[in-house]
């Protein structure tokens, strides 16, 4: 017995450290029902669970088994809810029957029965002011009933959940169980059956039970109320289950077939539209804030997204962003699209220095000393405010407040992650995050207020609602996503019968042996879509072909992963979000390929009438945590440049990466070779050297020439440009020399044979002595790369020793 007792223990171990290492906000947990009467869930009584008048009960219910008794999954009244002042129960046959005060009232149809094995969404509805009682099947109407006089009698009995009275356990599988006091519409029950609802005030003030079967902050099963009445239940003998579709039994990131996981706020522009919080300290930062988020505007009229008193405030503008620190007004003339996604933030410190980003680049700083920042009482609204002033009217989503000025590169290193609390990358810091899917609390549990709808802002039900754009984010938290990507955000529309091809430059020089896509688009209709993969080398591979979801859900925001638990199948899921296999095995295709070089992305639309965007896309190699910071530099070299053939003898190339402030100490240092074009791709290992949005001078080395100091260069998403190939304008005193004019291409100067820095006297005799001992190979007196040293070689060096060519440092 004893040992029976360890290994049950040890079991038990594993499935929690399981469970913590892959850990998720909301993984659509369910709850399984053993089919006994000593396996159900009671509720204990409350005022709101006492309901006398109208009311509606949804579930989501995959019963294992419909052979015995009716099952029974939701009733009050007497023991067990035997007395059924309110019941719903599946009968024998399927069919789903809602009973009042010990009497059935409604039966749905036997041409819609329920199915054991499958997933099938139900709502039962009384209108006590009509008599009416209606049954929805999956969203669609199925039957109505009339009858007077029978309202849920008043009583005081806990409320159970799997089970109706001792003979109706039941057996299988009980999801996202609500009740409300009032009567839904046909509309809300199909708008909100693919979302899950952790939601208070505005269209939501009658959900009195929300039983999501989730913890708010880690896995596992949870009696917990989502509602805003607390009505927090108590488990017997049942266990969770996810729901996702797995093909083998592993907690992953897979897609749900039930509910959608990627949500937002919608905001309808409307008077007093709006999510409201209450104050907590949290939210009155004094030293410094970040606020940050993605908006998706339907108009271009003035809506506010943050506000907190006189303490601070974030708008969005016809001009811009405008942002206030204690009353004063800051702000950004730079255009946010409409009916597009755009991530904004904005960082103020203390000191006076702020910040203005859009899709994690800095479009405006500056320095406006308003001191710390106010502290008050007032309330936290997102989208509007009391008063009907400027309510924003469209999407926001992956709401951040943050106690502090963050840098550039904290705000890019999550731009396309969802966060949470057991993956939060600022630990040390308060950093609210309202994630909204199917939620309003704050994710990272750092002391933000849980939010309340007001009026008709709502979740935006993307599995439901057609059409809706959905945010490219994406909660594959391992590593902490998209650390380890490379990314590239386009925003590029993909039209109607015409291909997109989207590029980007991969700097590392790697072999592969594991490759992830992740992929962030919004369409009207997948099944219009072909998408392939083509890497640097021709090798191309179908990562999509025409798949369709289950639901309304036509947006593509998801990892294509090799080894991801779920294949990539029409109609199987309520989304393609988070990880999925991709149509056909990338790694067959890439694997022990070099990753360097530029990579494809192409975007067939193949029907007519449906359109959308592509936002994001990023390649991750080899499981890497972080990802290599990289140059792309393009750069010509005198001498080894031919014009009639507009190409270059290669040569190896070093780049120092230094300090923009004297005396430019060296950051970091790469080495590579130059190709014939001039495309020069350095990979510097990631360190805390090199940090987005900072300001850096670089410094290009040639065995024989001048070297050359670019102006001040940024990287972005670890990431940056430099071509001096085609402009002589980013380099310090234009310390170029034009080597073609059609078309236009500057070179560093060449005959800095002894790197001195300077072109003279000392360098020409050594390139005639090399010169009359007819000297070859690689050798540096060659200044035409012909690996000789000859009379031309001399040439370069005497004429640019007679200007004066030498360095020139900032």
């Amino acid at each position: 017995m004893k040992k029976a007792f360890l290994i049950f223990v040890a079991a038990t171990m594993f499935t929690v450290i399981s469970l913590d290492s892959h850990a998720q906000i909301f993984w659509n947990n369910s709850a399984v029902f053993a089919g006994n009467s000593s396996s159900y869930m009671s509720v204990p009584n409350s005022t709101s669970l006492n309901i006398t008048g109208s009311f509606s009960v949804e579930a989501w219910v995959n019963p294992g088994s419909l052979s015995g008794s009716s099952k029974g999954i939701i009733s009050k009244g007497g023991t067990l809810g035997t007395s059924l002042r309110l019941g719903v129960r599946i009968l024998t046959s399927g069919r789903i029957s809602l009973l009042t005060n010990g009497s059935q009232r409604i039966l749905s149809r036997n041409s819609s029965a329920i199915q054991p094995g499958n997933w099938t969404h139900i709502s039962c509805t009384f209108n006590s002011e009509t008599d009416t009682f209606k049954i929805y099947i999956n969203g669609a109407l199925d039957t109505s009933a009339f009858a007077a006089g029978v309202e849920p009698q008043t009583n005081s009995d806990s409320l159970f959940v799997g089970i109706s009275g001792n003979t109706t356990p039941f057996n299988g599988k009980l999801d996202e169980v609500r009740l409300w006091n009032s009567e839904l519409t046909s509309n809300q029950i199909s708008s909100n059956m693919r979302t899950s609802l952790g939601a208070s005030g505005g269209v939501y003030s009658g959900l009195v039970l929300s039983l999501t079967f989730q913890r708010e902050f880690s896995s596992g099963l949870s009696s917990m109320d989502f509602s805003d009445f607390n009505n927090h239940g108590n488990f017997r003998n049942v266990s969770g289950s996810l729901n996702s579709i797995s093909e083998v039994s592993v907690i992953g990131y897979n897609p749900e077939n039930t509910i959608t996981l990627n949500n937002c706020i919608y905001f309808p522009g409307s008077t007093d539209s709006y999510m409201s919080g209450k104050d907590t300290a949290a939210l009155n930062p004094q030293n410094g804030i970040t606020l940050e988020c993605w908006i998706y505007p339907l108009d271009i009229t003035t809506g506010r997204i943050f506000t907190k008193g006189n303490a601070y405030t974030f708008n969005y503008t016809p001009a811009g962003l405008t942002a206030a620190i204690n009353g004063t007004i800051l702000s950004a003339n730079a255009q946010i699209p409409f009916r597009k996604w755009s991530h904004i933030a904005f960082t103020y410190n203390s000191d006076g220095r702020f910040k203005f980003l859009i899709n994690g680049l800095l479009v405006k700083s500056g320095l406006h000393s308003l001191g710390t920042i106010n502290v008050n009482t007032d309330s936290l609204y997102i989208g509007g405010g009391p008063g009907g002033i400027s309510e924003f009217f469209g999407y926001i989503d992956e709401v951040r407040i943050t106690n502090k000025s963050k840098s550039i590169s904290d705000i890019q290193k999550f731009v396309y992650a969802s966060l949470n609390k057991n993956l939060d990358p600022n630990v040390i810091d308060n950093n609210i995050n309202y994630s909204f899917d199917g939620n309003t609390f704050d994710n990272n549990d750092n002391g933000g207020p849980k939010l309340k709808f007001r009026e008709n802002a709502a979740f935006s039900n993307p599995g439901r609602v057609t059409k809706i754009p959905v945010a490219p984010l994406n909660q594959f938290n391992e590593n902490l996503f998209s650390n380890g990507f490379n990314i590239n955000q386009p925003v590029r529309f993909i039209s109607d019968m015409k291909i997109l091809r989207d590029s980007q430059i991969v700097n590392i020089n790697t072999s592969i042996n594991n490759i992830k896509l992740f992929i962030g688009l919004n369409h009207t209709k997948l099944t219009d879509l072909e998408i392939s993969l083509v890497s640097p080398h021709g090798d191309s591979i179908t990562v999509f072909n025409n798949r369709s979801t289950n639901s309304s859900d036509n947006n593509l925001i998801t990892i294509f992963d090799d080894f991801a638990d779920s294949s990539l199948l029409s109609n199987r899921y309520a989304s393609f979000y988070c990880k999925v296999k991709p149509e056909n095995n990338m790694n067959n295709v890439f694997m022990n390929k070099n990753a360097q070089g530029k990579w494809h992305l192409v975007i067939k639309d193949e029907a007519a009438l449906d359109s959308g965007i592509l936002y994001a896309w990023g390649l991750n190699f080899n499981d890497a945590d972080v990802k290599n910071i990289d140059l792309s530099a393009y750069n010509l070299i005198q001498g080894f440049y031919e014009p009639n053939s507009n190409l270059q003898t290669p040569d190896t190339l070093t780049v120092n990466v230094r300090s923009s402030s004297f005396p430019f100490n060296i950051v970091s240092t790469a080495k590579t070779q130059m190709k014939s074009d001039g495309e020069c791709l350095f990979s510097f290992i990631p360190n805390v050297s090199i940090i987005n949005g900072d300001n850096y001078i670089i410094e290009l080395s040639h065995r024989n020439s001048i070297n050359t100091w670019s102006t001040g260069i940024s990287f972005n998403f670890s990431e940056a440009i430099l071509n001096i190939r085609d402009s002589n304008t980013l380099v310090t005193g234009l310390n170029l020399m034009q080597v073609d004019a059609s078309p236009v291409r500057h070179a560093m100067y060449g005959g800095d044979v002894n790197k001195d820095g300077i072109v003279d006297v000392s360098d020409a005799l050594l390139i005639e002595n090399d010169a009359l001992n007819f000297a070859s190979g690689y050798i540096v007196t060659d200044l035409t790369g012909d690996n000789f040293t000859d009379a031309s070689d001399a040439a370069i060096a005497d004429n640019n020793s007679a200007n004066f060519i030498s360095v020139i440092l900032p």
